[in-house]
């Protein structure tokens, strides 16, 4: 009636290592197992706690995916989905000219030139596990478009770790920008969005896009871009000779000027 430790009708006995255990023996059953399931093995530790120990576990750190939301013309949100708090990141981007980049973290740099981004924290602060916005990229719209894509990814865990990401943003196509006016630019970047331009001003001094330079008021033909009393005074001084004869004056455009055109711009004014 002994157990394994000597002792009578004593309640050790031995465990899965065939170390005798419980009873008056001081020894925990099973206490000699690493966290890989190992006798006597000297495994321990499951950093990110999915249950697979850090020596057999192929993502010790933890594990990211990325994936890309809220594409537009000139920006696109980065979001992740990790296991493990985020303490940093870095990647590159092609296909677009970067202009900006925002995050929670209050270190952020990005390259214009060769497209890489990278964020941090200074403070030590970190993105909480789960799901979240890791950053939102901004970038120069173009007329055709584009396919913006973002590799060489690397994710920073607490103390400098690494955690694996399992996947990155697939490519997204980026929509040609809005350009209203046909022009060779895009709106974001057009002084004038409404009408076509070759880079300097395309409105005239009555404010009309591209005009051929003829007065577009009916009857402003002092060109003030207001039809009012003093084109009619206008009008008075060519019919009695003060002024020289131009054709603008012939308001009724019908090859003579006269009160006629006097009359009728009288009713563009009260109309």
């Amino acid at each position: 009636d002994q157990d394994c430790n000597g002792d009578c009708f004593g309640a050790a006995t031995d465990d899965s290592c065939g170390e005798c255990s419980g009873g008056n023996t001081s020894h925990t059953a099973d206490s000699d197992i690493d966290d890989c399931g190992v006798c006597f093995g000297g495994n321990y530790g499951d950093y990110d706690g999915d249950g697979t120990c850090d020596a057999n576990d192929t993502s010790p750190y933890g594990e990211t995916s990325l994936s890309s939301a809220n594409v537009s013309e000139g920006s696109i949100e980065i979001l992740f989905n990790s296991d493990m708090p985020i303490y940093g990141f870095q990647f590159q981007v092609s296909g677009v000219t970067l202009s900006g980049a925002s995050s929670a973290f209050d270190m952020i740099s990005f390259s214009e030139a060769n497209g890489s981004v990278l964020g941090a924290s200074l403070s030590g602060t970190s993105l909480a596990a789960g799901e979240g916005s890791l950053v939102t990229l901004s970038f120069t719209p173009t007329l055709d478009g584009s396919v913006l894509s973002i590799t060489d990814v690397i994710i920073g865990g607490q103390s400098g770790t690494n955690i694996v990401v399992t996947s990155s943003p697939s490519d997204s196509t980026i929509p040609a920008c809005a350009n209203n006016d046909g022009d060779l630019s895009c709106n974001v970047a057009d002084e004038w969005p409404d009408c076509s331009d070759d880079g300097s001003d395309p409105y005239d001094d009555c404010d009309e896009c591209n005009a051929d330079g003829d007065c577009e008021i009916p009857g402003d033909v002092n060109c003030d871009c207001i039809t009012d009393v003093i084109d009619i005074i206008s009008i008075v001084n060519i019919i009695i000779g003060n002024e020289e004869y131009d054709s603008l004056f012939d308001v009724n455009e019908d090859g003579i000027i006269n009160v006629i055109d006097i009359v009728q711009v009288v009713i563009w004014i009260l109309n």
